[in-house]
């Protein structure tokens, strides 16, 4: 029996070192998140002057407002920060970072995130873990199948800024050691919601 293009997708993620974690709602999905930042370990800030901290941080920017709702009350309730905007203020001391992807390509297990907004881009690649909700409806067999998806955000007026994202950072530059975390996070939660 041949594999669903979102099978094959967790299937390739996994293999590449993220954790996959399937959900039935968007609400389980910011929940799941939510608990991965109360479990984290607390960061020292590593750049900058320190801001106050009052718990753990979880970046969420560009979420929509029911989303983000969702996230403040949760924040509230577990002890958690939740910063939406100016992540620059947080550059060295993010626990977990979430974000949307536009869709996925099984081929390879990736994540496409549309990350123009610069804050986008620092949730997806400042904290240890990055969390990228996923619809299952818009995983795409291969990088081939992408090319409708992905004309939706070069055909703009203004270029739009694309992040594939394929597990957590990973290189082998010293000795050709792999080592995870080096040049983003070092833990990837895909959350793949069954829509």
């Amino acid at each position: 029996m041949e594999q669903t293009p979102a099978e094959l997708w967790k299937q390739r993620s996994i293999a590449i070192a993220a954790t996959v974690k399937e959900v039935a709602s968007v609400d389980e999905a910011l929940q799941y998140a939510l608990e991965l930042c109360q479990a984290a370990e607390p960061h020292e800030q590593l750049m900058g002057a320190e801001p106050e901290r009052k718990g753990n941080i979880l970046a969420a920017p560009g979420l929509p407002a029911e989303q983000a709702e969702f996230l403040r009350k949760g924040c509230e309730e577990k002890g958690l920060v939740l910063v939406e905007e100016g992540l620059r203020e947080y550059a060295g001391g993010m626990e977990v970072g979430i974000a949307w992807a536009a869709c996925g390509l099984a081929d390879t297990g990736t994540c496409v995130v549309e990350s123009t907004n610069e804050d986008i881009r620092l949730a997806t690649m400042l904290p240890e873990t990055s969390v990228l909700l996923i619809r299952r409806s818009t995983i795409l067999p291969g990088n081939e199948n992408g090319a409708e998806v992905l004309q939706k955000f070069f055909g703009k007026a203004e270029p739009e800024f694309l992040a594939f994202i394929s597990g957590p950072s990973r290189t082998a530059d010293i000795e050709r050691v792999l080592t995870l975390g080096v040049h983003g996070p070092l833990y990837l939660h895909a959350v793949l919601i069954n829509d």
